[in-house]
């Protein structure tokens, strides 16, 4: 039965993910999820509140989850250079800060933990390193690199990726001495 559900759940996810590469959020509808998903629309509600949360769900399972918590912020942005349609429909093409805030809480969740796991092996980018250990506050300090870093990606996926992947790794890796 969890097996079940289970793969209800992920199928549900990953239709979301399969029509994000196509449309913004803000007009795919749970109908659309079910159909790709091959669901009644009672089992989509069963699981999720509304396509916001399965949102979260298809990005903590099949996103954040490969994310290298040692090596976020280059995971991320490799990830998002990857998958350009789908993160254009995310990031521009969505009227809804909801969604933003998802993104930055996810974020700044995994810069925390790859910084408490084992500060030796947190190699993301030393300086984030430093600010979230010596921090008073480093949930807070989390969330604003998160909202630095995603307001740079933004910018980065409004342009087009006109900016190579690897300099906008670059920056962020050397933007404090």
């Amino acid at each position: 039965m969890k097996k079940q559900k289970s793969k209800r759940k992920e199928a549900l996810g990953n239709s979301l993910l399969v029509l994000l590469r196509k449309e913004p959020l803000e007009k795919i509808t749970v109908d659309q999820i079910c159909r790709e998903a091959g669901v009644h629309r009672s089992t989509f509600y069963r699981y999720f509140a509304d396509k916001f949360d399965l949102l979260k769900y298809s990005f903590l399972t099949f996103m954040v989850a490969e994310l290298d918590p040692h090596e976020t912020i280059n995971s991320v942005v490799t990830m998002i250079g990857n998958d350009k349609p789908l993160f254009r429909n995310v990031l521009i093409n969505n009227n809804d800060v909801t969604l933003l805030n998802v993104i930055i809480n996810m974020l700044s969740e995994q810069l925390l933990r790859g910084s408490k796991e084992d500060t030796e092996n947190f190699t993301d980018i030393n300086w984030i390193r430093n600010v979230l250990s010596t921090s008073e506050v480093p949930e807070m300090t989390a969330k604003m690199i998160a909202g630095g870093v995603l307001t740079i990606v933004v910018d980065w996926v409004e342009q087009n990726f006109q900016t190579p992947e690897e300099e906008i790794i670059n920056f962020f890796r050397d933007f404090m001495p």
